[in-house]
């Protein structure tokens, strides 16, 4: 299991046997997100602009290559039983924030809890990043991503549930109305199934 303070920072995946060079700084990994839930590419088009993005050179099997891709992207440790059950139960909650919608405010974080520009910072791994991004506190991103994530049926005060669904509403990603069905559309997006079928069928039924 790697670990961030005594291991070094990985650089390359193994596939296959074979260690490739990967574009391990976070910069990159931001866009490979981006890329990945990208609505309007074909799932296979996400696939392929972010296997560019990460490998300088594309292993020959590239399921493997996207596999390792992915674990690199995630870099999680093994969750006990309780945290596995969360993310279960989460899975398919609408997402708290977005690189693209809340750059200045990550930025702004930054700033001000590290110290870093994430402008002109160079050589800034994935993981380093990562691990800041999480224990960032007492932030105007923080206070946003809370909004977000208010589940608003477990507020019993009717004057306190309308503020908060205010808020939530105020702060919501923009997204395209064929994601408002978040069940069916997740999963499509997991799995890679036909998402223009999933967008004939909302036409279809209005």
């Amino acid at each position: 299991m790697f670990n961030i303070l005594t291991d070094e920072l990985p650089k390359t995946v193994n596939v296959g046997g074979q260690e490739y060079d990967v574009r391990w700084w976070f910069r990159t990994m931001i866009r490979i997100e981006t890329v990945l839930h990208d609505v309007e590419l074909e799932m296979s088009e996400r696939r392929a602009i972010a296997l560019a993005l990460f490998y300088p050179e594309i292993p020959e099997d590239v399921e493997e290559a996207e596999r390792q891709m992915l674990d690199f992207y995630a870099s999680d440790k093994p969750r006990n039983e309780k945290q596995q059950t969360d993310v279960k139960r989460h899975a398919n909650d609408p997402p708290t924030y977005s690189f693209d919608y809340d750059d200045e405010y990550i930025y702004a974080a930054f700033r001000q809890q590290y110290g870093i520009n994430l402008n002109t910072v160079e050589a800034l791994h994935w993981f380093e990043f990562r691990a800041m991004l999480i224990a960032l506190d007492n932030c105007v991103f923080n206070t946003i991503k809370g909004y977000r994530a208010t589940d608003l049926s477990k507020i019993k005060d009717a004057a306190t549930r309308k503020h908060y669904k205010e808020l939530k509403d105020y702060w919501k990603i923009p997204v395209p109305q064929e994601m408002e069905d978040a069940d069916e559309l997740g999963d499509i997006l997991m799995h890679g199934g036909d998402l223009e079928a999933y967008k004939r069928r909302r036409r279809e039924h209005g």
